[in-house]
């Protein structure tokens, strides 16, 4: 599991996620600056500030003598006081005694104090400001004045040393100090619920484990994709079949093509190779990529023989459009024929026939093995329809009488780890497997190269573009 995931911890679909989810992004972004903008509105408020000036003095009898020129000296000694003083004026001793001083102890705690309470010591000189802020300018000018009031006696007393002078009294502020910006609150909403759902998007995009672009399947497992089959798009007004036919695009044509060569030259050495077609589960496109194979082969000249040995699910019957005896009648009964069809597309075909209760158990016996040797003498390839290998273990138990599996992987469905489980299955039993058809793929995709050549050849349909366009300078 770690692996896939690691897999998956890659900027190009970092990127990819955060790309398809922008929209909603931005709609949690719009929210959150909302939500900020309306806190700060109905929430916020504005602080106000009073301040009131002391001068340090490093004897106290300089306090009360205007007249006495202080020395640098004094000044230096001066000044390492008031770093004791800007110390002790936000203790908990001279704030209690400040509270009760100024007759607010009810409104105020000691710590909410100490956070309102603020010193700076003026460069080069022995003086120091204390500011008071608070949303109540007259609260503010009323702790500011108390502190001045007791400072000169009470903080002295509590450092023991020099002497304080008041130099001015604090005033009313009428203006704001700090007000709580409408703006940046939005902003601040907006670029937090922007990040935190592009996290959210990220941590759940990236345990999605879907196959969604060709190399991923190739960084994942070291088997070739032999094929890449577009998604077949019908409208409302043309329905289009996903089996290959005199109407069928040449991308889809194309893709098969592919498939076919490389089905047809890579066991030459075998006369008459046995594939078995394979999905992890169901919804994969596994039968009809089957039927597409066994179609585009049929289409130069070979004998080809389809065999559905999906006996618990199958769709042969219905997309044919057939009927008849099958695999299951003739595995399970010593007096059944071997029920061998023609089908309309150039290949011979063996039902899957009725559903068995022992799907499982017929595929395992001897029976099937000895039908595709003797097959093998009268056909070129055989094609092998099989269950999905992730819900059931049928399509397993012919491991070894396959020359090799094509395993389907279809864009946006499969997982990698039900295909990482069906390889090490396959592997476990010494199967081959020869590659992947990578199913399902949109023909806008970068990954998809058929289009392009599609259209540089002329091979595309334009006759959809030609009528609309002439209804165009119609309605002009």
């Amino acid at each position: 599991m770690f692996k896939i995931f690691f897999a998956n911890l890659h900027l190009e679909k970092i990127l990819w996620i955060i790309k398809s989810k922008i929209l909603y992004i931005i709609m949690f972004a719009l929210v959150g600056g909302a939500v900020g903008g309306a806190y700060a509105l109905f929430m916020g408020q504005d602080l106000y500030r009073s301040e009131i000036t002391m001068t340090a003095f490093s004897n106290p009898d300089y306090a009360n003598d205007s007249g006495i020129n202080i020395n640098v000296s004094d000044v230096q000694s001066a000044q390492q006081l008031i770093t004791s003083y800007s110390s002790v004026l936000t203790s908990s001793i001279f704030l209690n005694d400040v509270l009760e001083a100024s007759g607010l102890q009810d409104q105020y705690s000691v710590l909410a104090l100490q956070r309102r309470i603020s010193a700076r010591q003026i460069t080069n000189t022995s003086m120091f400001v204390i500011y008071v802020v608070d949303p109540n300018p007259m609260n503010a000018q009323l702790i500011a004045n108390t502190i001045g009031e007791i400072a000169p006696t009470r903080l002295v007393g509590l450092v023991k040393s020099g002497g304080l002078q008041v130099l001015d009294e604090a005033k009313l502020p009428t203006e704001p100090y700090e007000s709580t910006s409408t703006i940046l609150f939005a902003l601040i909403g907006a670029v937090g619920f922007g990040v935190m759902s592009a996290v959210g998007f990220l941590f759940f995009g990236l345990q999605d484990t879907r196959i969604r672009r060709k190399y991923e399947v190739e960084d994942m497992f070291n088997i070739p994709i032999i094929g890449t089959v577009p998604l077949v798009e019908s409208t409302d007004k043309v329905k289009k079949s996903p089996i290959l036919g005199e109407n069928s695009s040449f991308e889809m044509r194309e893709a098969y093509n592919e498939i076919r060569t490389f089905l047809t030259f890579s066991k030459r050495d075998e006369k008459c190779p046995v594939y078995g077609i394979l999905s992890a589960d169901k919804g994969e496109g596994k039968t009809v990529s089957a039927l597409n194979i066994a179609s585009s082969l049929a289409n130069t000249g070979k004998k080809i023989l389809f065999i559905d040995a999906d006996l618990r699910e199958s769709r042969t019957a219905e997309v044919l459009g057939m009927s008849g005896t099958g695999l299951s009648e003739y595995l399970g009964s010593d007096e059944a024929e071997l029920n061998i069809q023609r089908s309309g597309r150039g290949f011979d075909v063996i039902l899957a026939g009725a559903k068995p209760s022992n799907a499982a158990d017929l595929l395992a016996g001897g029976k099937i093995r000895e039908l595709i040797n003797a097959q093998k003498e009268n056909y070129d390839m055989i094609i092998v329809d099989l269950a999905p290998a992730g819900r059931v273990i049928d399509g397993l138990e012919l491991a070894d009488c396959l020359t090799s599996y094509v395993l389907v992987v279809r864009e946006m469905v499969t997982k990698f780890e039900r295909e990482e489980m069906i390889i090490r299955n396959i592997e476990e039993l010494k199967g081959d497997i020869c590659g992947f058809i990578y199913n399902g793929i949109s023909t806008k995709s970068e990954d998809y190269n058929y289009k392009k050549a599609a259209e540089k050849y002329g091979f595309v349909d334009t006759s959809a573009k030609v009528v609309s366009a002439k209804k165009k300078v119609a309605a002009r």
